[in-house]
């Protein structure tokens, strides 16, 4: 049992399947834009409704 503590790699990985998954590939630049755009106008939006509710 001290000998998995002290001794990286002697452990498998049978317990933990998502190391040894690929990682995701990122996302099309495009994709990453309409999230940006999504995001932005969110705010702006949510921004503006709390300017016109302070204001009345």
């Amino acid at each position: 049992m001290m000998r998995l503590a002290r001794e990286p790699g002697t452990r498998d990985s049978a317990g933990r399947p998502e190391r040894d998954a690929a990682p995701r590939p990122a996302p099309p630049w495009r994709v990453r834009a309409l999230r940006l755009s999504a995001a932005a106008a969110l705010a702006a939006a949510v921004t503006a409704v709390g300017v016109r509710a302070v204001r009345r």
